[in-house]
């Protein structure tokens, strides 16, 4: 096969299609590959990995402040010879449609779960390489992300956890504070969920004022913190001189929205039982297992008025989002100890742990009548394996 030649088809597919994954589940699939000619190179192989990274420039600082963590790195070899082979050798794949299994689970340890925010993220990836002979000079790459709930609060732990919570405030609005009082109240049917459940939220508005109502918006909210290390020279001088170690910055993200309509002046209005979805991917409260970043959630409410002479009113309560571990998911309440977190530096260049394996790789070829391999056209591939025709590798 020639430099520049192409396969066919390079993807990788997950079987169980699931949307979110949790912490000892096993991730079942395989690396598609299809080709038209003898393919020459190394090997296949299959890296997988989560890695924590925090980043945001400071103008005034002209630097980066920036923490990241790797924590898990494994490196499956599906075909041909391992990565750290020290005298690797070509290898030839016959042209046909293949297929490379690979099972692997999850580790079931103190891992943060999901996240992808403003300042940061937390990332699952599955990287599939096509190695060649000159190391670095010729690698063909697939990635692909996968989302998983990691370590979070036991719901049972929380006392009451199946009792309705309440706020409500009252202020007096429009110009000058002189056309009347307004009272907002907010319960809502329990004090933490779990991520792909709804939230029932019931509402009373009393608006004894002669300024309108224009909406109500319910908000799931999520407050990410960030903590990095300051940047360079400067850092430097503020751990040492001003004894300042880290920067923390936060960023607000809308995860859910409801929205109803309002009222007139001097009326009242109630609504029962609205359904706030919660993404299933939603990282849980505090993202344990990662130092740097801290998530809280509020449910907040916003009440708009009609003109100019007030700003909206907002009510915010605090809700946790948590799992039920699966050893007493039915139980209503109970007492477990909190998951222990590992002491990590928030370094940006902390060391992983790599480990390499070997997996047993299945090859499926489908050969034509006269005995030579056929490669499927782009459209069979995309019924038969739903990859998508924008799917495609890259050259680094």
């Amino acid at each position: 096969m020639s430099r520049t030649a192409r396969p066919g088809a390079f993807s990788i597919v997950l079987h169980d299609h699931k949307g979110v994954y949790r912490l000892g589940d096993t991730l079942k699939g395989h690396v598609f590959l299809s080709h038209s000619e003898p393919f020459t190179l190394r090997g296949i192989h299959l890296r997988i990995f989560c890695e924590a990274r925090v980043q945001w420039s400071d103008n005034s600082r002209k630097g980066v402040y920036q923490a990241s963590e790797i924590y898990f790195d494994e490196i499956i070899t599906l075909w041909g010879q391992s990565p750290d082979q020290e005298d690797p050798k070509l290898l030839t794949l016959d042209p046909a449609a293949h297929k490379f299994k690979f099972n692997f689970p999850v580790p079931d340890s103190n891992l943060p779960c999901s996240l992808e925010a403003d300042k940061g993220y937390v990332r699952y990836t599955i990287e599939a390489t096509l190695a060649d002979c000159i190391r670095g000079k010729y690698n063909l790459q697939k990635e692909r992300k996968f989302l998983v709930l990691g370590s979070s609060p036991d719901l049972n732990q929380i006392i009451d956890l199946y009792e309705s919570m309440e706020h409500e405030e009252e202020r007096a609005i429009g110009c000058c504070n002189k056309t009347g009082n307004l009272s907002v109240k907010v319960e809502l049917d329990r004090k933490g969920y779990q991520p792909g459940e709804n939230m029932y939220v019931n509402m009373q508005l009393h608006n004894n004022s002669r300024t309108r109502i224009t909406g109500m918006t319910v908000l799931l909210i999520q407050i990410a913190s960030f903590t990095a290390q300051p940047p360079g020279i400067t850092g430097a001088i503020a751990r040492g001189v001003l004894g300042r170690q880290t920067e923390t910055r936060s960023c607000r993200q809308v995860i859910s929205r409801l929205e109803e309509d309002g009222c007139g002046a001097r009326s009242s209005r109630s609504w029962v039982q609205k359904e706030l979805k919660i993404p299933q991917s939603c990282a849980t409260t505090g993202l344990q297992g990662c130092d740097f970043i801290d998530i809280k959630y509020f449910v907040e409410l916003q009440a708009s008025f009609s003109g100019f002479c007030q700003p909206d009113l907002t009510l915010r309560c605090p809700v946790t989002i948590g799992l039920i571990p699966h050893r007493h998911r039915h139980r209503r309440h109970g007492h477990h100890g909190n998951t222990s977190s590992r002491n990590r530096s928030a370094n940006a260049s902390m060391s992983s742990r790599n480990r390499s394996r070997t997996a047993n790789a299945t090859t499926t070829t489908a050969p034509t009548p006269d005995g030579q391999a056929n490669t499927p056209s782009a459209m069979d591939i995309e019924k038969s394996l739903n990859v998508s025709s924008g799917d495609v590798l890259a050259i680094i």
